[in-house]
């Protein structure tokens, strides 16, 4: 799963073998955040808000959470898998708060 950022890559990537989430911030080189070593998740819970990202594996077996230091949002993602691999994918978007009078 790929994630669009203004200027950050991030990445969620599964091999049959690890769960990793790859982070690359500017001016940077690319380090890969191992979330599980041996990990073959059937299940994936990812919450995403200005500045974090929280994924939840199995129902948390594993898990990890990411800040990222920007205040632009993530703007999207895309998930790229073989039709095989996903039964089920929902998405919710939250209404922000309403400003209190």
């Amino acid at each position: 799963m790929e994630f669009t950022h203004a200027s950050h890559r991030l990445a969620l990537v599964s091999s049959g073998s690890t769960l990793e989430l790859q982070f690359e911030p500017p001016g940077f080189r690319a380090v890969p955040r191992y979330i599980a070593e041996g990990a073959s998740p059937t299940r994936l819970r990812i919450f995403i808000d200005v500045g974090l990202i929280e994924i939840y594996a199995d129902d948390g077996r594993w898990c990890a959470t990411k800040r990222i230091d920007s205040d632009a949002p993530i703007t999207a993602f895309k998930l790229a898998s073989g039709l095989e691999n996903v039964r089920e994918a929902r998405v919710w978007a939250l209404r922000p708060a309403r400003a209190l009078p």
